[in-house]
């Protein structure tokens, strides 16, 4: 699969789950295909750049992370370009980055990166691994059709992209640990490390938005 097709592959997916998830927010096709659009480019920049920054400087790789990461920033101001309320572009964008991650777990697997921790060593040499690609296709998946659900009740209006954030750092934390990987910050592997800063980022955007939504003492 090169670039090209895996970009246009993805992209044409993510539409089809931001099409669904639209019509819950009330946002017109047209705005979502831009979207999907940008979504799909802002996503692979952002993950060179945070393989970059694991790196010390290559970009021979990606990081996920930099979709999670830096796409709110690009997405909110591409909503206010097209007139509607970032929050709502942001619900769009999670569970389409899901269908970008299932992607990028099909290229790992073909790639031969992101191997599983050995599970057994056969006296003949060969080695079974955990299927770590598999595995975080299988949960990427997963978490696309739940955060599609969050959108579908409208009771986390505004906040699907945070418990994106929290629900996939979590799960990749654990995930993480049946990875081959090396220490990047202290004893921490980098898919651990910025598990918990989407952890983090993810439980203060909630708790900041439920602040503002309680009502204030009158005087």
């Amino acid at each position: 699969m090169t670039i090209e097709m895996g970009m246009t592959a993805g992209t044409g997916l993510m539409l089809i789950v931001m099409l669904v998830s639209a019509r819950h927010l009330h946002v017109p096709p047209w705005k979502t295909a831009i979207l999907s659009v940008l979504l799909a480019c802002a996503g692979y920049a952002g993950a060179k750049l945070m393989f970059a920054i694991e790196s010390g400087g290559s970009l021979a790789g990606r990081s996920f992370f930099g979709s999670l990461l830096f796409v709110p920033p690009l997405m909110a101001l591409a909503a206010l370009a097209l007139r509607m309320p970032p929050e709502d572009a942001l619900d769009l964008c999670a569970p389409g980055e899901c269908v970008m991650l299932a992607l990028l777990k099909v290229k790992c697997l073909m790639d031969g990166c992101c191997v599983g921790v050995i599970l057994h060593t056969a006296e003949s040499g060969g080695v079974i691994r955990f299927p770590s690609q598999i595995v975080e296709g299988i949960h990427a998946l997963l978490l696309c059709g739940a955060l599609m659900l969050l959108i579908r009740r409208g009771r986390c209006r505004g906040q699907v992209y945070a418990w994106y954030m929290i629900l996939y750092g979590g799960g990749r934390f654990i995930l993480n640990l049946l990875r081959e990987t090396e220490p990047f910050i202290w004893i921490l592997p980098a898919g651990n490390f910025w598990s918990l800063i989407s952890v983090a980022i993810g439980a203060i955007w909630l708790l900041l938005k439920r602040q503002r939504a309680l009502p204030r003492p009158t005087a």
